[in-house]
């Protein structure tokens, strides 16, 4: 039995990846990003030795071969078990040897059948678990610093808050959106696997815009995120396109980008809408002085510079101004004004064709 499912785990993999490969040429040849396409559920493999099968009928044999060489494990056995799991884990094997027969020969066992007779932990305080608290449900997404998707409960990632009904993520859309809310967790906590960044490097018409949106709305469902300003920095062309118009106003209702509805995006804006004006003299001065204080380690962040008051002040209006916004800008407005938004604490920062920066 052992070789017979090893055959058909490859195979079963063999069959995921051509699928996956298939719904990416019809993405990126249509343009679709959210909008169902072919699930392929009907596409078949030739199994060697065994006959023809679909993906489920594969995934359904391998399941019973799991649960039919489940095993019990000793109390004293369980280490061994863990760093058996481990090694399998590492080389990529899908069979592991467990134990030995009546006649001395070595018994092998799916590695799923092993991992899942192992005692389960459970978490023994808040500290060592993520929870994100998404409307009345909670899902364990990993232990730090570790994450992996099949820890993840990705249905409740399916329906960002305020999307359309006739949206839903796709699988990989989820997986990208899980990591964003993990990693934006972990960058809240002062631990030493706290992350400040991620980089999204899905191929071109896959929805990595469409992940960041349900992002946002994630974030503006949280405490920490629902008053602090978030910046989206974005190509001049790409602003109108991909972020209002195929973007806030296409995926989500009406009310909720018009923020009237409860916990909504809130106003949606572009950075050249502040109607506070500093003047240029002062700011260009003031940003040299400051440029060279954190050149030469004087200082560390820009909040610890002495700033003229005058320009603190006007400052101050900009940032009260940005409280609870979506602020959208260009590079080329970013680079102009790089003291100004630099003053804003917010709560994200989404570069859109990352290269420009």
């Amino acid at each position: 039995m052992p070789i017979e499912y090893q055959v058909l785990k490859e195979a079963c993999k063999d069959l995921e990846d051509s699928i996956e490969s298939e719904v990416m040429k019809i993405r990126m040849e249509t343009g679709a990003t959210v909008t169902p396409v072919p699930d392929f559920k009907d596409k078949k493999i030739q199994v060697r030795g065994l006959g023809e099968f679909n993906l489920k009928e594969l995934q359904t044999c391998c399941k019973r071969i799991e649960h039919s060489n489940s095993v019990e494990i000793e109390a004293g056995e369980e280490q061994l078990a863990r760093e058996t799991v481990k090694l399998a884990e590492q080389n990529g094997s899908v069979i592991v040897n467990w134990g030995k027969s009546e006649s001395g020969e070595n018994i092998h066992i799916p590695l799923k059948s092993l991992k899942n007779s192992l005692p389960q932990n459970k978490a023994s305080s808040s500290e060592n678990r993520v929870s994100l608290g998404i409307g009345e449900q909670e899902s364990k997404i990993g232990t730090p610093p570790n994450w992996h998707f099949s820890s993840v409960d990705l249905e409740i990632f399916s329906k960002p808050p305020g999307f359309r009904s006739e949206f839903n993520l796709e699988e990989h859309q989820r997986k990208g959106f899980a990591w964003l809310a993990w990693l934006f967790e972990h960058s809240i906590k002062e631990t030493s696997y706290s992350h400040r960044g991620a980089l999204l490097a899905d191929d071109m018409g896959l929805g990595k815009t469409v992940q960041l949106l349900s992002f946002v709305a994630w974030l503006r469902s949280k405490p920490v995120g629902s008053k602090k300003p978030i910046l989206i920095v974005a190509p001049v062309s790409l602003i109108q396109s991909s972020w209002l118009e195929d973007g806030f106003k296409k995926f989500f209702e009406e009310n909720y980008v018009l923020g009237l509805a409860p916990g909504s995006l809130g106003p949606i804006v572009r950075f050249s809408d502040c109607p506070i004006k500093i003047d240029r003299d002062l700011l260009l001065a003031e940003a040299n002085r400051v440029n060279f204080d954190l050149s030469k380690d004087v200082k560390q962040k820009l909040s610890d510079c002495e700033i003229d008051e005058r320009l603190k002040e006007s400052l101050d209006q900009v940032g009260i101004w940005a409280t609870d916004k979506i602020i959208m800008t260009s590079y080329e407005s970013l680079r102009v004004n790089s003291f100004t938004m630099g003053s804003i604490d917010f709560s994200a920062v989404i570069l859109d064709e990352a290269q420009k920066i």
